[in-house]
């Protein structure tokens, strides 16, 4: 063996050592593990770039169990407004009272109480609910004829004005052939002194022995009654 077929072998092997031993070229371009979801990447096919996937979620193309056309339209498409068919026992669309009383039942007609308006023969008494509840009540007695007040009426007078208060009196005299004169308006069931106006204003009437009134004799207790009545205010 001559130094030639020596020194072949070795140049081979060194230019094999160098070859090998010199770093590789880095990959060019976006590649997954890159740390940048890009290119044709997505959560299935990089998840270490972009992410695992996400299951379920409005936005991911699919109408999925608890999506609807109102919590994601994204996905389920927008909400189809209902075919109004008047006799299905549903009032949608546009039926109404006038169009569709099956539906939608009768229309209530105008100016009745309950519609919210105190309207032309309504007021606190027939319709509170309209025209709102009577400031007042009103004590009417009646008599035919005068004479000291019974002492029931009396008592029924002392309680009923604690649960009405600021209540209004008045004392009627009704003959028998039934005409009837106001003989006296108060706003105390103790009344102090007796008085009457033309214009009926509140005048007391005076007590004897804290009871009876000045100036009237021979009440019938049997034919004395009273009636609660509203007062609108």
């Amino acid at each position: 063996m001559n130094g030639k077929t020596i020194l072949i072998p070795a140049a081979v092997l060194i230019i094999l050592f160098f070859a090998f031993s010199q770093p590789q070229n880095p990959v060019k371009g976006p590649y997954c593990g890159d740390g940048a979801c890009n290119g044709d990447e997505t959560g299935s096919s990089c998840p270490a770039d972009c992410g695992s996937c996400k299951i379920g979620y409005c936005g991911d193309g699919i109408c999925g169990d608890g999506e609807n056309c109102s919590s994601c339209p994204e996905d389920c498409g927008a909400c189809i407004r209902p075919v109004a068919i008047c006799g299905d026992g549903v009032c949608n669309g546009d039926e109404s009272c006038s169009s569709c009383p099956s539906d939608c039942g009768s229309c209530q007609p105008s100016g009745y109480c309950g519609d919210g308006t105190c309207s032309d023969g309504e007021n606190c008494s027939s319709c509170p609910a309209d025209c709102g509840r009577p400031k007042e009540c009103k004590l009417v007695m009646f008599h035919n004829s005068v004479g000291p007040m019974c002492i029931e009426m009396l008592d029924y007078m002392d309680s009923i004005e604690g649960e009405f208060p600021g209540l209004l009196f008045e004392q009627h005299l009704t003959s028998e052939s039934g005409y009837d004169s106001l003989l006296s308006r108060w706003k105390s069931a103790n009344p102090q002194s007796l008085g009457v106006s033309d214009d009926y204003s509140y005048l007391p009437i005076t007590f004897i022995n804290g009871r009876a009134y000045s100036g009237f004799n021979n009440w019938v207790k049997t034919r004395l009654h009273a009636d609660l009545e509203g007062v609108c205010g």
